[in-house]
């Protein structure tokens, strides 16, 4: 773990392995005014309450950064919503299908997870 870029000032410093009761203590000495340390989310999870009940209480703050897993969605919820609103107008699912270029399927899974349509 590479701490030499960090100016012995910084209120912010990101560390890419689990944080242990050791480690916080070898960052708060070095970095006295420390006031934020930055994890993987991965990381974030395997970090003993303890240690982050201790950090809470000398006033440092651990965030979990990184991007939200998991795969993206497909549709925009612009898109989402012109379909729910066309159906409770009464247009069918197959119309709008066609009419937007989507599979039938995706227009019926979207309705489900809205509560609109049921099989």
């Amino acid at each position: 773990m590479d701490l030499e870029g960090y100016p012995p000032d910084a209120e912010e410093v990101y560390v890419p392995r689990r944080l242990s009761a050791n480690l916080a203590a070898v960052l708060l000495g070095r970095f006295p005014k420390l006031k934020r340390i930055l994890v993987p989310r991965s990381v974030y999870r395997i970090i003993s309450p303890k240690v982050l009940d201790a950090l809470k209480g000398v006033g440092v703050e651990v965030i979990p950064t990184g991007r939200p897993r998991g795969r993206p969605p497909k549709y925009s919820e612009s898109v989402i919503n012109e379909i729910c609103s066309r159906y409770t107008r009464g247009e069918s699912a197959s119309e709008i299908a066609r009419d937007l270029g989507i599979p039938e399927r995706s227009v019926y899974y979207i309705l489900s997870r809205r509560g609109l349509a049921g099989r």
